[in-house]
């Protein structure tokens, strides 16, 4: 008989180990974000952060945020955390939405990148690398092109006149990608004005 109730609280305890372990693995890999999305009692942040612990969405915030107007005109913001927090919270949809949809990204040059700067648009610099398929997760953007996925550091949202354009740098190769987005084109001026 003491035998039997062994057994039976293994198989007890594996199934649980079982059950815990499938739990975690969905979390990891995103599988329970829409069903997180659709609970109210979660709210709006579960559309950027679903899952992620506050350091993570606190890291979510570039160190740097400079907007370019349609004159050459430039915004920047540094040191001052809260009215780069307010800047960030802004612009952030921004970005969100030129990466969840953007194109395939093509490689391009430096030169081309230093012009697309120069242009009307968003930039965001963080403190350190991080990968563009983290900032999909953080923006809750769902990336079509993970095959893509570099180590970043520099983001830029080009505006334009219907659509948005992405570019950013692979942090490690220091190579220039760009990508169109089907994000509806932005006004700089507009956040400028509220900032």
């Amino acid at each position: 008989m003491n035998n039997t109730r062994r057994v039976e609280w293994a198989k007890t305890a594996l199934i649980v180990l079982l059950v815990a372990s499938a739990l975690f693995l969905g979390w990891q890999t995103r599988l329970f974000n829409d069903m997180l999305r659709a609970m109210p009692i979660f709210g709006r942040a579960t559309e950027f952060a679903v899952g992620l612990p506050e350091p993570a969405v606190a890291a979510a915030r570039p160190l740097v945020i400079v907007i370019t107007d349609e004159y050459g005109g430039r915004y920047g913001i540094r040191y001052d955390t809260a009215r780069r927090n307010t800047v960030y919270n802004a612009t952030s949809g921004i970005l969100g939405e030129a990466i969840g949809s953007k194109s395939e990204s093509v490689e391009i040059s430096e030169a081309e990148w230093r012009k697309a700067l120069s242009g009307p648009g968003v930039y965001f610099e963080y403190i350190r690398p991080v990968m563009l398929s983290v900032l999909d997760v953080w923006f809750g953007a769902r990336m079509q092109y993970y095959f893509e996925d570099v180590s970043l550091r520099r983001i830029f949202v080009a505006f334009g006149e219907d659509t948005n354009r992405l570019y950013f740098e692979d942090y490690y190769t220091g190579r220039f990608f760009g990508a169109d987005t089907v994000s509806p084109g932005g006004r700089a001026q507009d956040f400028i004005n509220d900032s």
